[in-house]
């Protein structure tokens, strides 16, 4: 594990050096017993990213970062990914964007892909009504 690394504990961005951790900064062993310890989940980066965007879709980068509990960057190459899948279209509005999201697209892993995300997306308490409101919006204003 490379510990020369940004970590994200409860919204704050840490640094975490080599040099800190050897001269045995209390500070920096409790954020290495917390990296040591990080905890699973059943939803990937990309799933929170996606359920996020479809409940609010004019957030922020930074907004999204700090609900999931990620860097920015992450947030940004997460939507990235996102956007190549088709499942999610940004649209600029001035100087933010806003997010479509297709829910009718399948899941990518091969055990699930008989089913569409928005199966997910409804499980999470996503309003589909909304997301399909939003959809015909943006096909019409193309």
């Amino acid at each position: 594990m490379n510990y020369n690394s940004y970590i994200v504990i409860h919204g704050l961005i840490c640094y975490i050096t080599m040099p800190a951790l050897s001269r045995g900064h209390r500070a920096s062993k409790i954020l290495l017993a917390y990296v040591k310890k990080r905890e699973w989940a059943f939803l990937t980066n990309h799933g929170l990213v996606l359920a996020y965007l479809a409940k609010h879709p004019r957030a922020t980068a930074r907004e999204v970062a700090q609900k999931v509990g990620v860097t920015e960057r992450t947030v940004q190459k997460v939507i990235t990914d996102l956007e190549a899948g088709g499942y999610v279209v940004r649209h600029r509005e001035g100087r933010g964007n806003r997010y479509t999201v297709h829910p009718e697209l399948p899941m990518r892993h091969r055990m699930e892909r008989e089913y569409a995300v928005g199966s997910l997306l409804l499980a999470l308490g996503c309003n589909l009504e909304k997301l399909a409101q939003q959809l015909k919006a943006a096909s019409t204003a193309q």
